[in-house]
């Protein structure tokens, strides 16, 4: 449920959460729900690693949600990456860099963030080589201060 105002939606909410749970699933254990703030305005964009047999962990940047499926623009980079590696990842997708500035009046976003993430995502996928196959981050949500991540996918390696 989206665009809960106040204590009062979210409560109604919850009941009507239950309401369509008994509905559709009338033997489901339900033990709570998760309840987080609406994430606000920002630029979406896509990260993710993945092992590459012959270049080791990579990192993928582009513009996320819809746009990675109907641009697909993205760029490769090996991990681990510096602050200045990221900046060039990101300057290699078309669009990111005038869509972070500000682009058409609206307000710059925080690219100093993206590239943070960029970053530590860089340094798992390295550290983690052995036991994640990949991770996918879409949207990573970029902000006028701060990013946060709407949904991620982690891949492991099958236990045999």
């Amino acid at each position: 449920l989206l665009n809960l105002a106040d204590a009062a939606a979210v409560r109604e909410g919850f009941v009507e959460l239950l309401r369509r749970a008994a509905l559709h699933a009338p033997g489901a254990r339900i033990d709570g729900v998760l309840i987080a703030p609406m994430a606000g305005k920002g630029l979406e964009t896509i990260l993710g690693t993945r092992r590459d047999l012959v270049f080791g962990p990579m990192v993928m940047f582009g513009l996320g949600g819809i746009n990675v499926e109907l641009f697909g623009d993205v760029a490769f980079a090996s991990a681990p990456l510096s602050e200045e590696r990221a900046e060039d990842l990101i300057d290699r997708v078309r669009g990111a860099a005038q869509l972070l500035a500000g682009w058409r009046g609206a307000p710059a976003l925080d690219r100093p963030s993206l590239v943070r993430a960029l970053c530590r995502l860089s340094d798992f996928a390295a550290a983690q080589v052995e036991d994640v196959a990949g991770v996918e981050v879409n949207p990573l949500l970029v902000q006028t201060c701060g990013s946060v991540a709407l949904d991620a996918v982690l891949h492991l390696d099958d236990v045999q």
